[in-house]
């Protein structure tokens, strides 16, 4: 692996909290419409449930003129009525709706609403998403310094989870330097103590499995970052290593193909401000020189004939050299910034005197 800094100063300009109400992400394409509209067009939505029950919402779409879009009801592949018509066009569209009712806030959970953007060649939808809860992958690091007050100690974690479309987390906590009498997942923002959520099965090192389903407000504190990992030893019963649990980096928007296949631009480890993170290219052509870049703002435009996500300027560009697989995978050191901060990254490759990129992928700074 090869280690590279990541200065990025002009970060603290946009701090923002994590947002603590449901989220929920849609790529938008033609493939979706039932039946299927073949076109070029793209594009990506987020929704944030918030605390009075309306959404908010924003649709970035590329490579088509809008003549409306809205949140219609239907399950994937199942044409449904319209909810909600967005506010905007003809290519980005934002705003909140009226509040929505019970059942409607239990099909939206259940992945039952979809955007849809209209043209005047497809009247009916020439791009589509469903509107699914999102993130769903986190990571933690485990340290002494978490625990409060901070304990002193040489040993070390890592943690991951899932959040399963039955909203049961898969976990996975490894330790070295420790031998831990229990493990749990706890309710609590970084730095406050709070009450056990779930007991983890294993150890005294290792811990594995699936909690119960989580209630909608403990999927909230999940997406707010206010939940972490807590390894207790005879040492330390409190707590000797903690770690707060934070997604990692989300795919958006649609890759752009080279001959061979497509390119996939993921991130593994917890992103936490002055932190070290891996971000790993894979399916590129092999031995291809291009360049992971990022932005502070997400766009939907078309260069070379490809999507492409990202606002200049630019605040860092790194070259890549895939490697006879066509991956790669570098280490990035974060930047100490003030606040929580959200990041856009995207892979560019070329295949002789053609453009083919990856998605893009949505990266959230989090300041401990």
């Amino acid at each position: 692996m090869k280690r590279l800094a990541l200065s990025l100063a002009v970060l603290s300009l946009a701090a923002a909290p994590l947002a603590a109400q449901n989220q929920f992400r849609a790529d938008l394409d033609g493939g979706q419409e039932n039946p299927p509209v073949i076109t070029s067009a793209g594009g990506w939505g987020t929704a944030t449930l918030n605390a009075n029950n309306t959404i908010t919402y924003n649709v970035r779409t590329y490579g088509l003129t809008g003549t409306f879009a809205h949140i219609h009801e239907g399950a994937v592949g199942v044409n449904g009525g319209i909810l909600f018509t967005l506010s905007g066009g003809p290519t980005t569209y934002s705003g909140t709706t009226a509040a929505l009712t019970a059942t409607q806030i239990a099909t939206l959970r259940a992945g039952g609403m979809y955007f849809n953007v209209h043209t005047s060649a497809n009247p009916g939808g020439e791009i589509r998403g469903q509107i699914l809860i999102s993130p769903r992958n986190y990571a933690a690091t485990l340290q002494g310094s978490q625990e409060n007050p901070p304990v002193v100690t040489g040993a070390s974690g890592t943690g991951t989870a899932v959040l399963n479309a039955d909203n049961t987390v898969t976990y996975n906590v490894t330790t070295s330097g420790l031998t831990g009498t229990a493990a749990h997942i706890h309710t609590g923002a970084p730095g406050v103590n709070g009450g056990i959520l779930f007991t983890l099965a294993g150890g005294p090192t290792m811990w594995s499995g699936t909690t119960a389903a989580l209630s909608a407000t403990q999927m909230n504190d999940l997406q707010a970052g206010n939940l972490y990992f807590n390894v207790h030893t005879s040492a330390n019963p409190g707590g000797e290593i903690r770690g707060q649990i934070t997604r990692v980096g989300l795919a958006f928007g649609q890759a752009c193909p080279w001959s061979g296949g497509t390119a996939t631009l993921t991130q593994t480890g917890a992103p936490y401000a002055g932190g070290t993170i891996a971000l790993t290219v894979a399916g590129g052509q092999p031995g291809d020189m291009g360049v992971i870049e990022a932005s502070l703002t997400a766009i939907a435009t078309v260069t070379n004939n490809c999507p492409y996500f990202l606002q200049t300027p630019l605040i860092r560009s790194l070259p890549v050299t895939l490697n006879a697989g066509g991956t790669r995978t570098i280490n990035v050191n974060l930047p100490n910034v003030a606040g929580d901060v959200n990041v856009f990254a995207q892979f560019t490759g070329t295949e002789g005197a053609t453009t083919y990129r990856s998605a893009g992928m949505a990266l959230l700074i989090n300041k401990l």
